[in-house]
Order: C-alpha cells, then structure tokens, then sequence
C-alpha cells in the first residue's frame, strides 16, 4: 500500500481540528528560526502559531526565534506533529520521517543527530549524542542510545551505574567494543545484538529459564539478519 494523499477538502478539515497546516507550519519554522533575521513583528505571530499548534498536538519541534534543531527538509510526519518531540539542538537529515510519539531528546552528552532517509517509528525514543545513519529504520517503541563495553560494572561503587545512566548509558556489557575494533581492523561489517540480563539499578534480574529462552532468541535473529 503506498502513502495516503488527502484531498484538498480532507486536509482543511484536518487544519481546522488538529490546528495543523503542514506547509504553513514549517514554511514559517524556517523563517522564525533564521538566524539572520531581526526582530519583526510578523516573526513573532509566526511563531505563535507554531507554540500554538505545538501545544494543542502535545508536540515540540524544537523551534525558538532565530535558532532551533536543524532539518535539512521538511520530514515527513504521517500522522501530523502528534506527540513529537524535539530537542533544540538535534540534528536531522532530508528525507525523514517521523510517526507520532517520537522523542528525540538532548542527554548531558549532547543531542542526537539523524542522517538522510531515516525512518523513526511510533513511540520510539533516541535520547543523547547518538548518530543514527542514513537510511537506518528504527522500529516501534525502541529506544536508542549509548551501550558501554565494560568488564567491571559489578564494581563496589555503588554510584557507578547512576553516574553512567545520567550520561544517557542505556546497558553495560563486555564484548562489542572488542567486536567492532577487530571489525574495523579487517574491513568487515559488525552488529553487536543484546539481551538485557540484569537490571543493575533495582537489581531485577531474568531466571535461568528465561535466560536460556530469550538468549535462543537472540541467537536466532542474529543468524537471520546474517543470512540476509
């Protein structure tokens, strides 16, 4: 099935009840955030009607007067501004699309920056100085972010997974930094995939049982996505 085209008549109605007019909207973010440009009057009511249709959307696009997050083309949104959220200072690349419920926020380490032809699915949240690449698509719900390779996260500082998590760390494992180094050493192409094991803030942790079960899993995907 290919994209939905509305009719004329569909997207008037859709202005009048979502407070949403796609090409309004971003026709006026590029002028609002231009650097360039001075203190006009006509800027400011621009930007009104970008806050307002933001705030009825629950939305934010990352838009201030004379600065905001970078798009190098206006994304695609299938659903409208529904939910998205961006951070000031994200960077994103042509040709993205975005579903709704999107965040993409700013970590202590920075805010992330998307490349060309990315598809970014509902729900989904990239927090922190990640790069995503072109044409990368990110699934449903996912959550992207920062992974350290360490071999001693079972340590006696007791603040040391706090102080990692505050840095955007989503998981601590042991071996993908070794896999990508002996990678890029022979100009191969490397995937490192995990299985979340232990919860290192509560101290949750998966049975053996379930280990056995979701690790085959993992497994399993992975020759699947190697065969491909």
């Amino acid at each position: 099935m290919g994209d939905i085209e509305l009719s004329r008549m569909e997207k008037i109605f859709r202005h009048m009840v979502q407070h949403y007019n796609h090409e309004k909207y971003w026709r006026y973010r590029a002028i609002v955030t231009d650097p360039q440009r001075g203190g006009k009057i006509g800027d400011m009511l621009r930007l009104w009607y970008i806050k307002r249709a933001d705030a009825f959307n629950t939305a934010s696009m990352g838009t201030h007067r004379n600065f905001g997050a970078q798009l190098a083309s206006t994304p695609n949104l299938p659903h409208g501004l529904n939910g998205i959220i961006v951070s000031h200072n994200a960077v994103i690349g042509s040709n993205v699309t975005i579903f709704h419920q999107v965040t993409i926020g700013e970590g202590k380490g920075g805010a992330p920056v998307i490349g060309d032809n990315v598809m970014i699915g509902a729900g989904a949240k990239i927090i922190g100085a990640v790069k995503v690449g072109n044409g990368v698509k990110i699934g449903a719900n996912c959550v992207v972010g920062n992974v350290l390779s360490s071999d001693t996260f079972y340590t006696d500082d007791v603040t040391a997974s706090d102080k990692w998590r505050k840095l955007g760390i989503l998981c601590v494992e042991m071996e993908s930094a070794a896999l990508y180094m002996t990678a890029a050493r022979l100009g191969k192409k490397a995937l490192s995939m995990l299985t979340i094991s232990d919860h290192l803030l509560t101290g949750e942790a998966t049975t053996s049982d379930e280990r056995q079960t979701s690790f085959k899993q993992m497994m399993e995907i992975a020759l699947e996505t190697a065969d491909e």
